[in-house]
């Protein structure tokens, strides 16, 4: 005969180290208009260039007159994500807070996946041809990230090509397991960057999609938090959900690197 077990409390859960929200910037708000979308004006997308008209320059400026562009308008829609759970009627209590507590567990990974799928399978990135493994495509990315967002950009890649990339010395992480590469970008080491690429095309065989961008800000609105008994079947349903809109800024880049 089985002996009864002893109920415990449930042990305290952990959520994953790195990621897009270790290295982006994170917006909450109570605001309930999230639902909308957000949107800002860009400092400017612009790199620098070289006056025209000096009376004795160090070398010949072609150009004759400055050229000038507008504002950058950057705007995206919302996207959500939810964890529900169902059970029966005996501990409703504790199901709003266990499915709190499972979104925020994974919300990196669903945000991950949204900026995946809203923006780099699109036709919003740029893709970079040629034949890179992780070193050579991180060295790509660096170069043209460099040269075309006035800022410090960002690197995204799987959890998987990371830890290829650390071990080959391309990416390394701090104490707290953010990681950078070794010029300092930030880099989003992410298991929601997995699958098809720009256009939907899928990677070569034992190859993946990497990505640089500009600076990214994910804005998060409030938990939205609900439960329903359903007292003819005996069961409880808790729901938490919450809704996201992430923006890049400028620049997309992608390329497919040989993982081996």
């Amino acid at each position: 005969m089985a002996l009864p077990r002893i109920f415990i409390d449930t042990p305290a859960r952990k959520r994953q180290l790195g990621g897009l929200l270790a290295v982006a910037n994170v917006i909450k708000l109570d605001d309930p208009h999230v639902g909308n979308g957000v949107q800002y004006i860009s400092d400017g997308c612009d790199m620098p260039s070289f006056a025209p008209g000096l009376c004795d320059p160090q070398f010949p400026v072609t150009a004759t007159q400055k050229t000038f562009t507008g504002i950058n308008f950057i705007d995206t829609p919302p996207f959500g994500l939810y964890t529900g759970i169902e059970c029966g009627l005996d501990d409703t209590d504790s199901y709003q807070s266990r499915a709190e507590a499972t979104l925020l567990a994974g919300e990196t990974y669903g945000v991950e996946l949204g900026l995946l799928v809203g923006t780099f399978q699109t036709g919003a990135a740029t893709v970079i041809d040629g034949s890179f493994d992780l070193i050579s495509g991180v060295a790509e990315l660096e170069q043209q990230l460099g040269a075309t967002y006035p800022g410090l950009g960002m690197i995204h890649m799987s959890r998987r090509a990371a830890t290829i990339a650390a071990q080959k010395g391309s990416v390394g992480a701090d104490k707290n397991f953010v990681f950078s590469t070794k010029q300092g970008t930030p880099v989003a080491n992410g298991a929601g960057y997995v699958g098809n690429g720009p256009g939907d095309i899928a990677p070569a065989l034992g190859s993946e999609w990497i990505y640089a961008t500009g600076g990214v800000n994910i804005t998060a609105g409030p938990i939205i938090k609900s439960r329903a008994n359903g007292i003819m079947e005996n069961r409880s349903r808790a729901l938490a959900e919450r809704v996201y809109s992430v923006t890049v800024e400028c620049v997309v880049l992608a390329l497919q690197v040989a993982l081996s």
